[in-house]
């Protein structure tokens, strides 16, 4: 292990008024100085400010806010020492589940020594599962977070602190309005949450600064020293001119040999590629290189690492084995498809100096942390679908080149770009050293998901009209970026606006037209008129894209290479000095949430809905004003009438009303008199032009979006499901279809949130294959044909069904990983999109079938109907299990594995079960004396019968047909229900196809 170095340009701490266990806590973990960044933001947010913290990786962001909220929880406890509902509770945001997992290990003990709970939710993302607040410090991704505050905002009553890790995310294409509406949502709260956010370095981040009401602290300092450069010729060119000689060793790439030389000085070496094959492919090429040049107790050492693996991790996919290999030379690769076991066991090894290089994706530089002392980048480019090869945001680069470095463990970090093409190289390399981070920007613009957020306002009344929805906008990120603290109107604001332009490709939703059914629109054409993007293949993919912006300061950032503690601070309010003694006073009313007087005076959420007397926002009109710091070195312009129109009554405008009418004629929400009452009142006639009329400005979600708005379904998917769902049972009425599972999974990956993957040409024969023996079991009018320009798209989908339909028949995951050329993590993101998805198809059914009377019945409900039906195939792709084991799932402790040990031992149901003695359940295999002992005890307990289903009965699928396993490596049509509805007919063999 090498020698910590060093603090430097750090500071004493005793001064600061935290809690006495907090002192205690820094020198537990050796900790006697903070930095100076870290110093500065403490002294703020003590003062009850929010912050806005926005300095380099590996600054020690984490600290401050960690420090931050324990003072609170400690405080308050001091005060109510026996009133746990009163010490409040610390919200915790991440992007990513894999971040938040991280942080809960890095907390948990600690916390749990001063006596405070960490929680962290890991459920689906549709799950009510409140009782996470029952922790002092939860743990959410922002999109579980938004999910639970849908469906009831009062957990966030007694929230009296918000961390937001990658605040910078809100600029994120498909994610960031996510993030934006939620934070929007908590500024506009009676009495706001204090707020903590955590940034990267960012260009305009005193923009987000005056949006949060924050103080904004920013600094340029690393604690270890950057040096970036570009490898050509032998040499490593760095940013000041300098170089470093790193001869290339004779029959090696350039990888190798920068490896190798980095190695030899004691260090680690992360290597990031643009794609996963080539991670695991220069992994390969390393790993024996590597083992070559270790010594000794570094070669037992990786046999060690290997051992474990073998031991605890192993599975039988391809990219498993060759990890298994490639680790016998302590090198290992990581992506988004390997499992997530596997992912932790190696970042664990590489953090405790056990794993010397990782060959990875971007992904790894998207917040977790595996510091090296030398990062090397591949390339700049990266292959995108629709695009070809491009660059790839200089934000991107940064993110990437701030795992360079570790604290108290490496003097410098060093980060090297490669390329094949060496003019490129010298140029490309210039210009992402030296340039500019792109700026952050508002995507509240993307279609899809302003029309979730929207409807999530109206379900949740904290909007009930137009003009109310206009004041919500007027508090967001982006009312703010474009009309309170703009800048000059630019061609990258211009390349913001809303896209009017239609997809390059044909809407693949076309195809599933029915002609003279009640469909209004297309599967997949928003009716709106907006551009939806396809999902694309994203596990090789950064998942950021940036547009660039002008500068932040007048003059460039210092070079890393100076690392002098320059620490800048924009107020939010009036300049003060700090107060050092100042104590900070939290405590919870179960009213009104925290006490604490918020940053700004903001309108609460009931003023926005119940002043109804305002009209929308004027061109000319600024309602949301920011307070200036003195100290700013920036300055807030105010939009001319000209530019104002140009956003909010133009592009943004009509997407709001396009929106709304959308909604209305799907039956999402209605509109009523303000005097109306909803229960009474009917929607208007969706066939009515005007849908919006003056005289109905009340908005109101039906069931219908309030069922959506609780599945966390995109609008347009739930108004599709039910559409189909209307299609589906008409057909089986005039018995043209006969239902089967691969039904209802087909219709699920349809979805534009489906995951997609990429095909390759061994995947058409098989799914051409599956075409032929479950074509009419799809709710579908036509087929596509491999002539047709859609059929890549419905191949697509074909393939994600194959293997939720492998996975219901019981085959393996690894073996499904390996059948269809994905990855392990894959194969498990694939199903809990199916089961999240599905869940809202049963909860549209069940809607629709109440409303008919079809489930308003005594006695069992499980004996039949549709909705009971899909009730069944949930469980069945939770636990990845045919039909005839669901008796069996439901009870404590049996899993896919146990269930189908005791149906090979011969029990076909729970009835059977109730005949067999405690001694013949126990000597089956994998049950044991004391699991016998609890299916006894639940088979006498009706209590136990609601694990799975509320009845405690699952549906076998009796209104379902299912046919053998689909075997992939059959390619003749089986047989075909006698009644068709259409029949497939290649007008090109799959040989012509493929060539």
């Amino acid at each position: 292990m090498a020698t910590p170095m060093p603090a430097t340009t750090s500071t004493n701490f005793d001064h600061l008024p935290l809690h006495p266990s907090l002192h205690q806590l820094l020198r537990q973990r050796g900790i006697l100085h903070l930095y100076l960044s870290q110093l500065v933001a403490l002294e703020h947010v003590l003062s009850g400010k929010n912050i806005l913290l926005s300095i380099p990786t590996a600054s020690g962001k984490t600290l401050v806010a960690e420090l931050l909220a324990l003072q609170i929880l400690l405080q308050n406890r001091d005060k109510h020492p026996k009133e746990r509902s009163q010490w409040g509770k610390i919200l915790y945001l991440c992007p990513l589940k894999a971040l938040g997992s991280e942080k809960f290990k890095e907390f948990h003990d600690d916390w749990l020594n001063l006596g405070f709970r960490v929680g962290m939710s890991r459920s689906d993302i549709d799950q009510p599962d409140f009782h996470i607040f029952q922790n002092d410090l939860v743990i959410l991704t922002n999109e579980k977070a938004d999910s639970l505050y849908r469906l009831n905002s009062r957990i966030m009553k007694d929230v009296i602190m918000v961390i937001v890790d990658e605040i910078h995310l809100i600029t994120d294409p498909k994610r960031g309005i996510t993030l934006e509406f939620l934070l929007t949502r908590m500024l506009t709260q009676e009495i706001s949450p204090l707020l903590v956010g955590l940034s990267a370095t960012i260009r305009n981040a005193h923009q987000l600064a005056t949006w949060l009401r924050a103080d904004l602290i920013t600094s340029t300092w690393r604690p270890v020293p950057l040096k970036e450069g570009y490898y050509l010729a032998d040499n490593i060119n760095f940013q000041d001119g300098s170089q470093r000689r790193v001869i290339k060793i004779p029959g090696h790439d350039d990888v190798t040999s920068l490896t190798l030389d980095m190695l030899k000085e004691g260090g680690q070496v992360l290597i990031f590629a643009n794609s996963r094959k080539s991670a695991m492919s220069q992994a390969d090429q390393l790993s024996p290189k590597v083992r070559i040049t270790a010594n000794e107790t570094e070669k037992q050492l990786f046999s060690w690492v290997h051992h474990e693996f073998e031991t605890k991790h192993l599975d039988d996919t391809y990219a498993a084995k060759k990890l298994a290999k490639v680790l016998k030379g302590g090198v290992a690769f990581h992506h988004a498809g390997m499992g997530s076991d596997q992912l932790h066991f190696i970042v664990d090894q590489y953090n405790a100096g056990h794993i010397k290089v990782i060959c990875c994706t971007p992904t790894l530089a998207a917040g977790v942390n595996t510091p090296a002392r030398r990062v090397i980048i591949k390339t700049l480019y990266r292959y995108e679908a629709d695009k070809g090869s491009v660059l790839i945001p200089i934000m991107e680069y940064k993110q990437m080149a701030g795992r360079a470095g570790r604290p108290r463990y490496d003097p410098y970090g060093e980060v090297v770009i490669l390329g094949s093409d060496p003019r490129k190289l010298e140029e490309n390399g210039h210009a992402y050293i030296h340039g500019e981070i792109e700026r952050i920007s508002s995507k509240l613009e993307d279609p899809p998901m302003l029309q979730s957020q929207t409807l999530s306002l109206v379900v949740s009344q904290t909007v009930n009209s137009r003009e109310a929805l206009n004041r919500f906008i007027n508090h967001t990120f982006y009312y703010h970026q474009h009309f309170v603290d703009s800048e000059p109107i630019s061609e990258e604001i211009e390349s913001s606006k809303l896209q009017t332009s239609t997809s390059k490709k044909k809407d693949r939703d076309d195809r599933h037209r029915r002609v003279g059914s009640p469909r209004k629109g297309g599967r997949g054409r928003d009716p709106l008129g907006l551009p939806m993007d396809d999902s694309e293949e994203q596990h090789s993919h950064f998942p950021l894209l940036f547009t660039s912006a002008d500068k932040l300061l007048d003059s460039s950032p210092p070079s890393s290479e100076d690392n002098s503690a320059s620490v800048s601070v924009s107020h939010s309010g009036s300049e003060s000095d700090l107060d050092r003694e100042s104590n900070l006073d939290f405590s919870v009313s179960k009213e009104k949430g925290s006490s604490c007087p918020p940053p700004t005076s903001l309108p609460d959420s009931s003023e926005i809905s119940e002043d109804l007397s305002l009209s929308a926002v004027s061109a000319d009109q600024t309602q949301y004003v920011p307070y200036p710091s003195s100290s700013s070195s920036y300055s807030t312009s105010k939009s001319t009438p000209v530019e104002k129109s140009k956003y909010m009554s133009g592009s943004l405008d009509t997407a709001i009303s396009d929106t709304l009418t959308y909604f209305i004629r799907h039956d999402l929400i209605m509109t009523l008199p303000i005097e109306a009452n909803p229960v009474e009142t009917t929607s208007p006639d969706p066939l009515q032009p005007d849908l919006i009329p003056s005289d109905f400005p009340r908005l109101f979600a039906t069931p219908f979006g309030k069922i959506t708005n609780q599945s966390y379904l995109l609008p347009t998917d739930a108004v599709l499901l039910r559409e189909d769902l209307a299609y589906a049972k008409s057909l089986e009425h005039s018995e043209e279809i006969e239902f089967h599972p691969v039904s209802w999974l087909h219709l699920l990956t349809t979805l534009h949130t489906f995951p997609k993957y990429y095909l390759r040409n061994g995947d058409y024969s098989p799914i051409l294959a599956f075409i032929e023996q479950y074509g009419d079991n799809l709710i579908m009018e036509q087929i596509w044909e491999p002539v047709d320009p859609e059929f890549p798209e419905f191949a697509k989908e074909i393939k994600m069904t194959m293997i939720l339909w492998d996975w219901i028949s019981e085959i393996p995951g690894n073996e499904i990983a390996e059948r269809y050329n994905v990855g392990r993590g894959d194969v498990h993101r694939i199903v809990e999109n199916a089961c999240w998805c599905l869940r809202g198809l049963q909860r549209i059914e069940k809607l629709e079938g109440d409303s008919l009377g079809e489930y308003e019945f005594e006695g069992d409900p499980m004996t039949g109907g549709l909705y009971h039906e899909l009730l069944g195939l949930e469980t069945r792709l939770r636990y990845g299990i045919r039909a005839v084991l669901l008796p069996f799932i439901e009870f404590h402790g049996i899993g896919r594995i146990r269930a189908r040990k005791l149906y090979q031992a011969g029990y076909k149901s729970r009835e059977d079960l109730t005949h067999a003695s405690h001694d013949d359940l126990a000597k089956i295999p994998l049950i044991g004396d004391h699991l016998a002992t609890q299916i006894i005890e639940q088979l006498a307990s009706p209590k136990s019968k609601s694990r799975r289903s509320p009845s405690g009965k699952s549906s076998s699928g009796k209104r379902m047909t299912e046919n053998t396993s689909f075997d992939k490596s059959t390619t003749s049509s089986p047989s075909l229900p006698s009644k068709k509805r259409f029949r497939i007919k290649r007008k090109k063999s799959l040989d012509d196809f493929l060539s």
